[in-house]
């Protein structure tokens, strides 16, 4: 069902992998004088366990220190019955994910054609649509502009990735078979891991362009590389987030597209 999410805006600013997928969605509260447009998206009916594992395989696992952790919101259909649906969703904070001078990464080209594709498909207010067709995007082959760099911080990054997925793939595994309070404590024993691994694989980022930056191989603008030439991040409380509920776990979840 195609709905909008009052009072909350999607951005991107859950930290992904640098020179492929800098940067995923998410939604915050829209700030006092922020004019981002409401934040529209689908919302599915699924089951608890559906749930479980949509939280177990995206950033962060649901630990708020992390990553992604939910956010109980209502959701007004765009057509019919305008009923509100509360409905759960996925935030990142309260700490800012910020990285080089408190800015943010830009999602790629490909993440957000495919959060278009999908409002399309869902037939969102055609003024949304336009609204994120108009994004600022990762472009890598205007970041990286020698060939020599594009296979070194390929290599570097796939090397140092193959830890993250095969916790993934483990904390895939594991939810199926581990009881919920211990299948917690794993979560957020890898997910430590993999936030970690993460500091590795940018930082790795931010040497090629400290190295590569001065030679004009990698596009760097105002101190940073182009993937992160994004506005700063509002800062948030706690107090704007809702802990997960039970019983809405069993009725709807919204997503950004």
């Amino acid at each position: 069902m195609a709905v909008k999410v009052p009072g909350w805006r999607l951005t991107y600013d859950l930290k992904g992998f640098p020179f492929v997928e800098p940067s995923f969605a998410d939604i915050e509260p829209i700030a006092d004088g922020d004019r981002t447009p409401e934040v529209q998206g689908v919302c599915h009916q699924i089951t608890e366990a559906e749930w479980d594992g949509i939280v177990a395989t995206e950033g962060g696992g649901g630990v708020i220190e992390h990553g992604y952790h939910p956010v109980t919101v209502n959701a007004i259909p765009l057509r019919g019955d305008q009923t509100p649906i509360q409905s759960i969703s996925l935030s990142v904070g309260p700490s800012p994910v910020l990285k080089l001078n408190g800015q943010l990464h830009l999602p790629s080209k490909r993440y957000v054609d495919l959060i278009a594709e999908g409002a399309k498909h869902y037939q969102l207010d055609p003024e949304y649509i336009d609204w994120i067709e108009t994004h600022d995007v990762y472009c890598r082959e205007e970041h990286l502009r020698n060939s020599l760099v594009f296979y070194i911080a390929m290599a570097g990054v796939a090397l140092l990735a193959i830890p993250v997925f095969t916790f993934f793939f483990l904390n895939t595994l594991l939810l199926r078979f581990l009881p919920k309070n211990i299948y917690r404590k794993w979560s957020w024993f890898s997910h430590t891991i993999i936030r970690h691994i993460g500091f590795v694989i940018w930082g790795y980022h931010d040497l090629l362009v400290k190295i590569f930056g001065s030679l004009g191989w990698i596009t760097v603008e105002t101190g940073g590389s182009k993937n992160v030439r994004c506005s700063p991040k509002v800062e948030r409380s706690t107090a704007t987030q809702s802990a997960p509920a039970k019983e809405s776990k069993q009725r709807s979840s919204a997503s950004s597209s």
